[in-house]
């Protein structure tokens, strides 16, 4: 997967794999996070936030998508 670096304080880069729906999440103290059967909608909407950090968190309390 293809890591596309963000502008976070937390999160290095993210990558995600259409294929399998996995979205990788990398963050600066180099854990990794993989979530699985992410749509591509919401790698995209992903991107696009201002704020990555505040999208992981209110995503992953509805369990991502």
């Amino acid at each position: 997967m293809h890591h596309h670096p963000v502008k976070s304080s937390r999160i290095h880069s993210i990558a995600y794999d259409e294929s399998s729906g996995i979205l990788e999440i990398r963050f600066r103290d180099n854990k990794i996070l993989q979530y699985l059967g992410v749509p591509p909608r919401i790698f995209r909407d992903f991107l696009q936030v201002v704020s990555k950090g505040r999208f992981l968190r209110r995503r992953d309390q509805r369990k991502i998508y």
